[in-house]
């Protein structure tokens, strides 16, 4: 079941679920005029329980500290849900981003969708 974008500032570009698996596609950039939006759609897919998240970040080229704190708050949520995270695509200047502030140690990057469904 896939859910498209629903609020007008939403990086989120779609939601698709299988079974308790879910996988958000994020597109634009990631920064404080979107980041509230992000969250909030996360918080929506956290409220279903999901036993597995899957951050497509291949449309987003550009992420500020707002953008990293809703992935660091993600982490934390599904952490305390006993659900798994994952990054994929994510593109260079993201992951110099996280490399730079070593928080590419506290996500699992994966280069495709299929390796991260393969990794669960």
């Amino acid at each position: 079941m896939a859910m498209n974008r629903q609020e007008p500032n939403s990086p989120v570009k779609e939601v698709r679920w299988q079974d308790k698996l879910v996988v958000v596609d994020v597109v634009g950039d990631m920064d404080m005029d979107h980041s509230s939006a992000f969250q909030q759609c996360l918080s929506d897919v956290m409220a279903k329980k999901p036993t597995h998240v899957i951050v497509d970040l291949a449309g987003v080229s550009y992420m500020d500290s707002s953008g990293i704190a809703s992935l660091v708050k993600l982490n934390s949520q599904t952490k305390s849900a006993g659900a798994s995270l994952s990054l994929v695509a994510v593109h260079q200047n993201v992951q110099s981003i996280l490399q730079i502030t070593r928080l590419d140690t506290m996500f699992s990057v994966f280069d495709t969708e299929q390796e991260a469904i393969a990794s669960t």
